[in-house]
């Protein structure tokens, strides 16, 4: 990308990333280039605009699209910290706590793939919370950021299944 497709500009900068290479216009800030790595810097974009670490937006996200739950807070985790990631949310009504149960039978489905144990503890801070976090310290923090997104793609292909939206349970 010699030049810019928004603006035409010429002082373009590249960034490699995972997915491939992305390039951005100095001047409009236009993204181009490989488009995962493209989106992934995006949504890392928004992550931060929301407050939240881009190693868990991805779950928070689908976790919040759940009817009858608000997500409460979350962290991506800190290796020089030893703090595990973890998405915390409320359940607003009955719904969310049909959510609640679907996302509980997801995470044991998804176990077999993931690097960590997960587990959903429920403490209370002036109203109920659940948080959904690696049951142990056993596992590393790089393999819990891993399991973020594993846990993720879990809740998106399971939410689609006849078991979530009230047919017979897995199993």
């Amino acid at each position: 990308m010699d030049v810019c497709v928004e603006c035409g500009s010429t002082n373009i900068a590249s960034r490699l990333d995972t997915d491939g290479l992305v390039y951005e216009c100095r001047l409009c800030g236009a993204l181009g280039g490989n488009a995962a790595a493209v989106q992934r810097l995006l949504d890392a974009d928004q992550a931060r605009a929301q407050g939240v670490s881009p190693v868990v937006w991805p779950l928070v996200q689908g976790l919040q699209s759940l009817p009858g739950i608000r997500v409460h807070g979350s962290d991506g985790g800190d290796p020089r910290r030893g703090a595990m990631p973890f998405v915390q949310w409320q359940v607003l009504d009955g719904r969310g706590l049909m959510q609640l149960e679907n996302v509980a039978k997801s995470l044991q489905l998804a176990a077999a793939v993931l690097q960590c144990a997960w587990a959903i503890e429920v403490g209370f801070e002036s109203t109920l919370l659940f948080t959904l976090r690696p049951r142990d310290a056993t596992g590393s923090v790089a393999s819990a950021q891993a399991d973020a997104g594993l846990l993720q793609r879990s809740l998106d292909r399971d939410s689609r299944l006849s078991w979530w939206r009230g047919g017979r349970a897995p199993g």
